[in-house]
């Protein structure tokens, strides 16, 4: 198996793994305070990155003093801004609405990526893109109606996404000196330090307290959603550009749909299922055959 396929099947699977986060998301936005919630998840990432990043890339492990801002700044949009908006908007929204509303992801990549990268949009993406979103926005419609979504809570997701987008793209810039791994591990280690003072000002309960349901959610978030996922989405961004990977986005709200329905009995319709086959076609269409991707690298986008 050639290392483009690897790669969207790996994509592939981080995108059904953070669907299964917004269950997990829920579970902690109910039970934990905001700011306890995201050091304790950043803290279980680091379980699975600092020991990878020291067996394989111990001699990168320390980035040059002038990247420090650079993997601060990923820290912020990328884990703190990013995952606290959307736990503010699941303490009152359903799961699912909010990963109906992350769907508007692949499109503000690919525009920010068009617009400060200069990556090219081949045919594929002109039309797979506007496919994808369409599924999305078909279940938006339909669905974050049924389901009460409306209000000015939503803004808390649609910040959610610009945040994630900020984070895609200037990842793409800061791994052309240094590996996904560690700037990963480091926009962890700043994600806690943003974190960690507001967490100290919080009147939370002790860790002895928090029910096994919110451990379970937070080990989920931190090993895979926060670890695993996070290494997967930087090295397919390194790999296939940041508007091509952005378009995988879109099956995480049809995981997240379906992990919603089975684990805390939200709402499932039909008009869900005809968003997750537009989405489908939108990622398969934009991804293959191979010879698009030849098209882009030649147009510079990659």
């Amino acid at each position: 198996m050639n290392k483009e396929r690897t790669t969207y099947l790996l994509m592939g699977a981080t995108a059904v793994l953070w669907g299964g986060g917004f269950v997990a998301s829920k579970v902690v936005a109910t039970n934990l305070p905001l700011f306890t919630s995201l050091v304790l998840r950043f803290c279980f990432g680091l379980a699975v990155l600092g020991p990878m990043a020291w067996f394989t890339e111990r001699r990168g492990l320390l980035p040059r003093r002038d990247r420090l801002p650079a993997l601060a700044f990923l820290g912020l949009s990328g884990l703190a801004a990013n995952n606290g908006f959307l736990l503010l908007g699941l303490k009152t929204a359903p799961a699912s609405v909010g990963s109906l509303i992350a769907g508007a992801n692949p499109m503000a990549i690919a525009l920010l990526a068009h617009a400060i990268l200069k990556e090219q949009l081949v045919f594929r993406q002109w039309a797979g893109i506007p496919i994808s979103f369409a599924g999305v926005m078909v279940v938006l419609w339909h669905g974050a109606r049924e389901l009460g979504a409306v209000g000015w809570r939503n803004l808390f997701f649609v910040a959610s996404v610009l945040s994630w987008a900020l984070y895609s793209v200037a990842g793409r810039r800061v791994m052309r000196d240094i590996s996904p791994l560690i700037a990963t591990l480091w926009a962890t280690i700043f994600g806690i330090l943003w974190c960690l003072p507001f967490m100290l000002l919080e009147a939370g309960r002790g860790l002895s307290s928090i029910p096994w349901p919110a451990w379970l959610g937070l080990g989920y978030l931190g090993l895979f959603s926060s670890g695993l996922c996070f290494l997967m989405w930087y090295n397919s961004i390194n790999l296939i550009g940041a508007s091509r990977t952005g378009v995988f986005i879109n099956i995480v709200p049809i995981a997240a749909l379906f992990f919603s329905w089975l684990i805390l009995g939200e709402k499932l319709t039909p008009m869900h299922l005809l968003g997750a086959a537009l989405v489908i076609i939108g990622v398969t269409v934009t991804n293959y055959p191979q010879r698009g991707m030849g098209r882009a690298r030649r147009g510079g986008g990659l």
